[in-house]
């Protein structure tokens, strides 16, 4: 048999324990649909920054000012939102895979492959270090572009006495003119890409870079997770969201996204009139399923065969832009909060919006205040609500914390949990980093499943927010 043959088989073997695995949090109820249970032999994809961060604070008691100097402390430390991510997800595999390795069960899941980061970095000392120290972790470099004569993207911040920023310089431009679409073609990108179990792209992508990696995702069927990094750069996937499967946006990154949404729907609006009846709209906007055109109007829609698929709908055609002033009902959960009921119902039109352009899921941060699941209901007439609150944590920065929560989600739906699960994963494994003075703390998978497990054992809030008829 040769080596392939033999690697096959070995693959299916671990697809079988997989599917067979005793992992109580497998068990759990759902209220959001889970993906399908990943390939046991593909490598998570993260496409994004890979920077080097500088913070400055001074020691005082002089504080800082313009033109002058103070003494204090300078600090450099790896970041970005994609490196970040692969490499929290990465120490998580590796944590798992070694207390599975230990405990010598024949029914431990298999053990996934270590995520793959696909990024750019200058030839300048910077980059030298960010290189180095990702060979150290023991993680592959194959996907990250080394540019001649190219400035390593670069954040440089600075603080006051008080701990509030001052000023701050961001220098990622060798991301946005170099991680091209070309690039993204390449044999060794293209073929992980393909064999991917899921697929990150972070904001400080190109809108042409973002468009690539999602066509090639869609293509091989492979979900993609959008992380917007911030307000301004969310806005750069707000014409791929039919081939989104996540975005991770905090409130400001949700309300610019929506923004954007409903600016593209008005200007289609605005240029063309709906000819649904007739033939396809030339919007732009396609059915995640069919690939076909979808028309802009509220009324009927031309994605099959003169007849609408609701929530399956990838188009804005099933929906109306905005739901202002709609109440909101309690699900059969655990009752809200009178002000987490408030903040859900204001910030319910840009969900609404962002899950009407196709997203199937908006993992809502609310920092102190936990993370919210939001998807569409069946019927595509109201948005259902998962919230999990924080775990009670002691708070040294917030720095990474949204990048561990990706992170943490990613590593249970490598593992095939359901997307509720995933999501405790998640605020399990921010937890960690708020405690952590770190970008990426010492992460530890039994740590975390631990904190999820007790996560979920407790009963979620959930809200089922209709949406007015159109």
């Amino acid at each position: 048999m040769s080596a392939a043959a033999r690697l096959n088989v070995l693959c299916g073997h671990l697809n079988l324990q997989s599917a067979s695995s005793s992992s109580t949090l497998q068990q759990e109820p759902c209220s959001a649909p889970a993906l399908p249970p990943p390939p046991a032999c593909g490598s998570l994809v993260l496409i994004g920054g890979m920077v080097m961060d500088l913070q400055a604070h001074p020691a005082g008691p002089s504080d800082v000012h313009r033109g002058g100097s103070v003494p204090g402390s300078v600090v450099q430390s790896a970041g970005g939102v994609a490196r970040n991510v692969a490499e929290a997800l990465a120490l998580l595999l590796t944590s798992a895979a070694g207390a599975a390795g230990g405990s010598g069960s024949s029914t431990a899941s298999p053990p996934a492959a270590l995520p793959l980061l696909v990024s750019a970095v200058g030839d300048d000392l910077a980059g030298s270090a960010l290189l180095r120290h990702w060979q150290e972790l023991g993680l592959s470099t194959a996907c990250i572009a080394r540019l001649h004569g190219g400035a390593t993207p670069t954040v440089a911040a600075v603080f006051d006495l008080a701990g509030e920023l001052a000023a701050c310089v961001a220098d990622a431009s060798l991301l946005e003119e170099q991680l091209t679409p070309q690039l993204l073609r390449s044999p060794p990108v293209a073929a992980a890409l393909a064999a991917a179990p899921i697929v990150m792209l972070d904001g400080n992508l190109s809108p042409e870079a973002l468009q690539e990696a999602c066509r090639q995702a869609a293509a091989a069927g492979v979900p993609v997770w959008f992380e917007p990094v911030s307000a301004p750069k969310s806005v750069r996937a707000a014409a791929l969201l039919h081939r989104i499967s996540f975005v991770s946006p905090n409130r400001q990154e949700l309300a610019a996204m929506a923004a954007a949404v409903r600016q593209r729907q008005q200007q289609h609006t605005d240029r063309q009139p709906c000819t649904c009846r007739q033939q396809p709209c030339l919007c732009g906007l396609q059915s995640s399923i069919s690939g076909e055109q979808c028309c802009t109007c509220s009324q009927q829609c031309s994605c099959t065969a003169g007849s609408c698929r609701g929530s399956q709908c990838a188009g804005s055609c099933c929906r109306t832009p905005a739901y202002e002033g709609q109440p909101a009902s309690s699900g059969a959960g655990a009752e809200p909060g009178a002000q987490l009921e408030d903040l859900l119902r204001s910030m319910l039109p840009d969900i609404a919006a962002v899950l009407g352009a196709g997203v199937q899921h908006v993992v809502l941060t609310l920092g102190p205040d936990g993370a919210a699941l939001c998807r569409l209901e069946g019927d595509g007439k109201a948005v259902a609500v998962c919230h999990m609150p924080a775990l009670p944590a002691a708070v040294l920065s917030c720095s990474g914390a949204g990048d561990c929560l990706v992170a943490g989600c990613l590593f249970a739906l490598a593992r095939g949990l359901p997307v509720k699960a995933a999501l405790a994963h998640g605020i399990a494994a921010s937890k960690a980093a708020v405690e952590s003075p770190l970008n990426v703390p010492a992460l530890d998978a039994a740590v975390v499943m631990r904190d999820a497990a007790a996560l979920l054992t407790k009963q979620a809030t959930r809200l089922h927010l209709p949406l007015p008829s159109p």
